[in-house]
Protein backbone atom coordinates (compact mmCIF):
# COMPACT_ATOMS: atom_id res chain seq x y z
CA UNK A 1 0.00 0.00 0.00
CA UNK A 2 1.50 3.32 -0.77
CA UNK A 3 2.63 5.79 1.63
CA UNK A 4 1.42 8.95 0.16
CA UNK A 5 -2.16 7.13 -0.69
CA UNK A 6 -2.72 6.27 3.04
CA UNK A 7 -1.83 10.11 4.08
CA UNK A 8 -4.22 11.74 1.79
CA UNK A 9 -6.71 8.58 3.78
CA UNK A 10 -5.76 9.31 7.10
CA UNK A 11 -6.44 13.16 6.44
CA UNK A 12 -9.81 12.69 4.88
CA UNK A 13 -11.12 10.28 6.84
CA UNK A 14 -9.67 11.89 10.05
CA UNK A 15 -13.12 11.99 11.70
CA UNK A 16 -12.62 7.92 11.80
CA UNK A 17 -9.39 8.56 13.00
CA UNK A 18 -10.97 10.60 15.48
CA UNK A 19 -12.80 7.70 16.58
CA UNK A 20 -9.77 5.04 16.23
CA UNK A 21 -7.67 7.56 18.60
CA UNK A 22 -5.01 8.01 16.15
CA UNK A 23 -5.23 11.58 15.51
CA UNK A 24 -7.21 14.28 17.09
CA UNK A 25 -9.59 16.10 14.83
CA UNK A 26 -11.52 19.43 15.46
CA UNK A 27 -14.93 20.03 14.53
CA UNK A 28 -13.67 22.77 11.53
CA UNK A 29 -11.66 19.99 9.99
CA UNK A 30 -13.89 17.12 10.47
CA UNK A 31 -16.59 19.19 8.66
CA UNK A 32 -13.78 19.88 5.48
CA UNK A 33 -13.06 16.50 5.30
CA UNK A 34 -16.96 15.88 4.93
CA UNK A 35 -16.87 18.42 1.83
CA UNK A 36 -13.66 16.38 0.56
CA UNK A 37 -15.36 13.37 0.41
CA UNK A 38 -18.68 14.81 -0.87
CA UNK A 39 -16.84 15.99 -3.77
CA UNK A 40 -15.29 12.94 -4.75
CA UNK A 41 -17.00 10.48 -7.12
CA UNK A 42 -18.21 7.46 -6.19
CA UNK A 43 -15.35 5.05 -8.10
CA UNK A 44 -12.82 6.93 -5.53
CA UNK A 45 -14.92 6.68 -2.22
CA UNK A 46 -15.03 3.15 -2.76
CA UNK A 47 -10.94 2.74 -3.40
CA UNK A 48 -10.56 5.07 -0.38
CA UNK A 49 -12.74 3.00 2.03
CA UNK A 50 -11.12 -0.24 0.64
CA UNK A 51 -7.71 1.55 1.27
CA UNK A 52 -9.07 2.58 4.58
CA UNK A 53 -9.54 -1.30 5.70
CA UNK A 54 -6.64 -1.97 5.02
CA UNK A 55 -4.58 0.97 6.93
CA UNK A 56 -6.73 -0.40 9.93
CA UNK A 57 -5.49 -4.40 9.45
CA UNK A 58 -2.04 -2.54 9.46
CA UNK A 59 0.01 -3.31 12.92
CA UNK A 60 -0.91 -0.22 15.27
CA UNK A 61 3.07 0.62 14.90
CA UNK A 62 2.67 1.13 11.28
CA UNK A 63 -0.96 3.06 11.86
CA UNK A 64 1.03 5.47 14.80
CA UNK A 65 3.91 6.55 12.47
CA UNK A 66 1.75 6.99 9.14
CA UNK A 67 -0.59 9.52 11.37
CA UNK A 68 2.76 11.34 12.45
CA UNK A 69 3.77 11.69 9.11
CA UNK A 70 0.39 12.89 7.91
CA UNK A 71 0.52 15.39 10.72
CA UNK A 72 3.50 16.98 9.71
CA UNK A 73 2.51 16.72 6.06
CA UNK A 74 -0.36 18.71 7.72
CA UNK A 75 1.52 21.38 9.06
CA UNK A 76 3.77 22.04 6.53
CA UNK A 77 0.54 22.54 4.23
CA UNK A 78 -0.44 25.03 6.70
CA UNK A 79 2.32 26.87 7.10
CA UNK A 80 2.82 26.99 3.12
CA UNK A 81 -0.66 27.94 2.43
CA UNK A 82 -0.97 30.44 0.52
CA UNK A 83 -4.41 31.70 2.37
CA UNK A 84 -4.23 34.36 4.66
CA UNK A 85 -5.88 34.91 7.83
CA UNK A 86 -8.18 32.95 10.00
CA UNK A 87 -11.15 33.32 12.34
CA UNK A 88 -12.87 36.98 12.61
CA UNK A 89 -12.61 38.26 15.95
CA UNK A 90 -16.23 39.69 17.37
CA UNK A 91 -15.17 43.07 17.14
CA UNK A 92 -14.21 42.64 13.60
CA UNK A 93 -18.31 40.76 13.12
CA UNK A 94 -19.61 44.11 14.68
CA UNK A 95 -17.81 46.39 11.95
CA UNK A 96 -18.90 44.45 9.18
CA UNK A 97 -22.62 44.47 10.66
CA UNK A 98 -22.35 48.52 11.05
CA UNK A 99 -21.20 48.69 7.62
CA UNK A 100 -23.94 47.37 6.27
CA UNK A 101 -26.82 49.66 5.51
CA UNK A 102 -23.69 51.84 3.41
CA UNK A 103 -22.75 48.74 2.02
CA UNK A 104 -26.80 47.96 0.78
CA UNK A 105 -27.58 50.87 -0.88
CA UNK A 106 -25.53 50.66 -3.86
CA UNK A 107 -25.96 47.00 -4.07
CA UNK A 108 -29.60 48.13 -4.48
CA UNK A 109 -28.86 50.89 -6.70
CA UNK A 110 -29.51 53.51 -3.82
CA UNK A 111 -28.09 56.15 -2.43
CA UNK A 112 -25.79 54.87 0.45
CA UNK A 113 -27.42 57.39 3.07
CA UNK A 114 -30.54 55.78 2.62
CA UNK A 115 -32.74 55.06 5.59
CA UNK A 116 -33.10 51.49 7.09
CA UNK A 117 -36.26 51.55 6.75
CA UNK A 118 -36.08 51.89 3.22
CA UNK A 119 -33.05 50.05 2.26
CA UNK A 120 -35.45 46.71 4.14
CA UNK A 121 -38.09 47.11 2.07
CA UNK A 122 -35.66 47.83 -1.24
CA UNK A 123 -33.78 43.80 0.25
CA UNK A 124 -37.84 42.08 0.55
CA UNK A 125 -38.82 43.52 -3.09
CA UNK A 126 -35.41 42.35 -4.79
CA UNK A 127 -35.18 38.97 -3.07
CA UNK A 128 -39.04 37.95 -3.42
CA UNK A 129 -38.45 38.69 -7.22
CA UNK A 130 -35.48 36.56 -6.80
CA UNK A 131 -37.59 33.82 -5.03
CA UNK A 132 -40.33 34.09 -7.49
CA UNK A 133 -37.86 33.23 -10.30
CA UNK A 134 -36.22 29.88 -8.39
CA UNK A 135 -40.08 28.97 -8.03
CA UNK A 136 -41.08 29.88 -11.34
CA UNK A 137 -37.59 27.48 -12.67
CA UNK A 138 -38.90 24.63 -9.92
CA UNK A 139 -42.23 24.58 -11.67
CA UNK A 140 -40.84 24.46 -15.30
CA UNK A 141 -38.59 21.73 -14.18
CA UNK A 142 -41.22 20.03 -12.08
CA UNK A 143 -39.51 19.66 -9.09
CA UNK A 144 -42.35 21.75 -7.24
CA UNK A 145 -45.73 21.38 -7.60
CA UNK A 146 -48.54 24.67 -8.21
CA UNK A 147 -49.89 23.35 -4.97
CA UNK A 148 -46.61 22.93 -2.92
CA UNK A 149 -45.85 26.66 -4.27
CA UNK A 150 -49.49 27.89 -3.22
CA UNK A 151 -48.93 26.21 0.20
CA UNK A 152 -45.56 28.43 0.39
CA UNK A 153 -47.07 31.35 -0.47
CA UNK A 154 -49.94 31.32 1.69
CA UNK A 155 -48.02 30.90 4.74
CA UNK A 156 -49.30 34.17 6.91
CA UNK A 157 -45.86 35.69 7.63
CA UNK A 158 -42.64 37.13 5.90
CA UNK A 159 -40.03 34.92 7.84
CA UNK A 160 -42.19 31.91 7.34
CA UNK A 161 -42.22 32.15 3.85
CA UNK A 162 -38.38 32.66 3.48
CA UNK A 163 -37.74 29.88 5.81
CA UNK A 164 -40.07 27.84 3.74
CA UNK A 165 -37.92 28.87 0.68
CA UNK A 166 -34.96 28.22 2.41
CA UNK A 167 -35.97 24.62 2.87
CA UNK A 168 -37.02 24.22 -0.56
CA UNK A 169 -33.38 25.34 -1.70
CA UNK A 170 -31.94 22.77 0.49
CA UNK A 171 -34.04 20.27 -0.97
CA UNK A 172 -32.30 21.23 -4.35
CA UNK A 173 -29.30 21.35 -3.47
CA UNK A 174 -29.27 17.95 -1.67
CA UNK A 175 -30.92 16.70 -4.88
CA UNK A 176 -28.24 17.92 -7.21
CA UNK A 177 -25.75 16.15 -5.39
CA UNK A 178 -26.95 12.75 -5.17
CA UNK A 179 -27.66 13.16 -8.96
CA UNK A 180 -24.08 13.84 -9.70
CA UNK A 181 -23.11 10.22 -8.45
CA UNK A 182 -23.21 11.42 -4.14
CA UNK A 183 -25.45 9.85 -2.00
CA UNK A 184 -26.58 6.94 -4.01
CA UNK A 185 -23.73 4.67 -3.64
CA UNK A 186 -23.33 5.57 0.16
CA UNK A 187 -26.36 5.18 1.32
CA UNK A 188 -28.90 6.45 3.67
CA UNK A 189 -26.04 7.65 6.04
CA UNK A 190 -24.58 10.23 4.45
CA UNK A 191 -27.76 11.94 3.25
CA UNK A 192 -29.07 12.37 6.73
CA UNK A 193 -26.02 14.12 7.77
CA UNK A 194 -26.77 16.45 4.83
CA UNK A 195 -30.20 16.16 5.67
CA UNK A 196 -29.58 17.81 9.78
CA UNK A 197 -27.71 20.97 8.71
CA UNK A 198 -29.54 24.03 8.57
CA UNK A 199 -30.24 25.21 4.99
CA UNK A 200 -27.72 27.98 4.26
CA UNK A 201 -24.91 25.74 6.16
CA UNK A 202 -25.69 23.37 3.52
CA UNK A 203 -25.85 26.04 0.66
CA UNK A 204 -22.65 26.60 1.71
CA UNK A 205 -20.94 23.44 1.72
CA UNK A 206 -22.38 22.83 -1.67
CA UNK A 207 -20.71 25.58 -2.95
CA UNK A 208 -17.25 24.07 -1.72
CA UNK A 209 -18.23 20.94 -3.30
CA UNK A 210 -18.97 22.96 -6.68
CA UNK A 211 -15.20 24.36 -6.17
CA UNK A 212 -13.49 20.92 -5.75
CA UNK A 213 -15.97 18.50 -8.32
CA UNK A 214 -17.19 21.43 -10.74
CA UNK A 215 -21.11 21.54 -11.64
CA UNK A 216 -23.72 19.90 -9.93
CA UNK A 217 -26.65 17.13 -11.42
CA UNK A 218 -25.75 14.89 -14.63
CA UNK A 219 -24.60 17.98 -16.00
CA UNK A 220 -21.55 18.01 -13.95
CA UNK A 221 -20.69 14.07 -15.03
CA UNK A 222 -21.19 15.44 -18.64
CA UNK A 223 -19.37 18.22 -18.94
CA UNK A 224 -16.55 18.02 -16.41
CA UNK A 225 -13.83 19.78 -15.39
CA UNK A 226 -10.06 19.53 -15.98
CA UNK A 227 -7.33 19.90 -12.82
CA UNK A 228 -6.48 23.97 -14.71
CA UNK A 229 -10.38 24.84 -14.08
CA UNK A 230 -11.05 23.47 -11.33
CA UNK A 231 -8.10 24.84 -9.58
CA UNK A 232 -9.81 28.35 -11.21
CA UNK A 233 -12.94 27.19 -8.81
CA UNK A 234 -11.18 26.42 -5.92
CA UNK A 235 -8.61 30.13 -6.27
CA UNK A 236 -12.47 32.06 -6.85
CA UNK A 237 -13.53 34.48 -3.91
CA UNK A 238 -16.65 33.96 -2.71
CA UNK A 239 -18.14 36.99 -4.39
CA UNK A 240 -16.69 35.80 -7.61
CA UNK A 241 -17.63 32.23 -7.67
CA UNK A 242 -20.52 31.81 -9.55
CA UNK A 243 -19.59 34.35 -11.98
CA UNK A 244 -16.13 32.32 -12.92
CA UNK A 245 -18.63 28.84 -12.48
CA UNK A 246 -20.86 30.29 -15.21
CA UNK A 247 -17.40 31.29 -17.12
CA UNK A 248 -15.84 27.64 -17.63
CA UNK A 249 -19.45 26.19 -17.73
CA UNK A 250 -21.07 28.13 -20.72
CA UNK A 251 -18.14 27.16 -23.65
CA UNK A 252 -18.72 23.57 -22.82
CA UNK A 253 -22.58 23.73 -22.38
CA UNK A 254 -22.65 25.55 -25.69
CA UNK A 255 -21.07 22.66 -27.31
CA UNK A 256 -23.24 19.88 -25.67
CA UNK A 257 -26.20 21.21 -26.41
CA UNK A 258 -25.23 22.02 -29.94
CA UNK A 259 -23.63 18.50 -31.11
CA UNK A 260 -25.15 16.17 -28.22
CA UNK A 261 -28.92 17.71 -28.52
CA UNK A 262 -29.16 19.12 -31.45
CA UNK A 263 -30.18 22.61 -30.12
CA UNK A 264 -30.56 25.86 -32.33
CA UNK A 265 -28.31 28.80 -31.19
CA UNK A 266 -31.72 30.73 -30.52
CA UNK A 267 -32.69 28.18 -28.13
CA UNK A 268 -29.50 27.41 -26.53
CA UNK A 269 -28.99 31.47 -26.08
CA UNK A 270 -32.02 31.42 -23.53
CA UNK A 271 -30.84 28.63 -22.09
CA UNK A 272 -27.86 30.24 -21.29
CA UNK A 273 -29.01 33.54 -20.21
CA UNK A 274 -30.52 31.84 -17.18
CA UNK A 275 -29.29 32.73 -13.52
CA UNK A 276 -26.11 30.71 -12.54
CA UNK A 277 -28.31 28.04 -10.43
CA UNK A 278 -31.16 28.02 -12.28
CA UNK A 279 -28.79 26.92 -15.68
CA UNK A 280 -27.56 24.17 -13.08
CA UNK A 281 -30.36 23.13 -12.81
CA UNK A 282 -31.50 23.10 -16.65
CA UNK A 283 -28.54 21.84 -17.57
CA UNK A 284 -29.24 18.83 -15.72
CA UNK A 285 -32.56 18.61 -16.97
CA UNK A 286 -31.12 18.62 -20.88
CA UNK A 287 -28.66 16.43 -19.74
CA UNK A 288 -30.54 13.30 -18.41
CA UNK A 289 -32.73 13.40 -21.49
CA UNK A 290 -29.37 13.20 -23.19
CA UNK A 291 -28.50 10.17 -21.70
Amino acid sequence: MRPAAVLFLVGLLGLGASRLELAPVSIEQQSQNRIRWMALPNFEKEQLRQRWEEFRNQPLETQALLVQRAGTLGRLAAHESRREGGRRTPEEVEQDLARLPERLGPLLGLPPDSKPAFLSEALRVRTRKRIQAFLDNLVKAERLALGERAELEALPTWDQYVQGCLELRKREEIFLYAEGGGTAAAGVDERRQIEALAPLDVVEQMREVRRLRGFLGRAGAVLGLDAAERQQLADASDEEFFEVARRLMVPKARQYMRERLQMADDQIDRVLARPYRDLERSLHRLARQGS
